[in-house]
């Protein structure tokens, strides 16, 4: 179910640090342009650092939101979290093509949600 609705991007970061998560969740590289798969994210905040808020995939790791966004969507998350159990949003995890030669992309995730 997901608790936070919107459109509005936001890019998660750290990424770099789950690539086997990523890889795992996506089912593997392709070639050509990579993935473009539809999942949903969810959003657990950390208790001690007000705005650090990390980014989990199917029980999985995959990044965390920058300091910016984590701090405006901070009460959003909490009232989810209050309200419903938990703070989940639609995700897209992209990338992750291997063209040959060396010409391997990395993934990345972007979330869909309002603040």
């Amino acid at each position: 179910m997901i608790t936070i609705v919107g459109d509005t991007e936001i890019d998660v970061v750290g990424e770099s640090d789950h690539q086997d998560e990523l890889l795992e969740l996506s089912g593997g590289r392709r070639s050509y342009a990579g993935v473009e798969l539809d999942a949903a994210a969810e959003l657990i905040p950390d208790e001690e650092e007000h705005h650090l808020i990390e980014v989990w995939i199917a029980d999985r790791p995959v990044g965390r939101l920058r300091f910016e966004d984590g701090a405006r969507l901070r009460h959003v998350v909490d009232e989810a979290i209050e309200r419903f159990g938990s703070a989940t949003c639609r995700a897209q995890i992209r990338g992750g093509w291997d063209l040959g030669d060396g010409d391997v992309g990395m993934f990345g995730v972007v979330l869909y949600c309002d603040g």
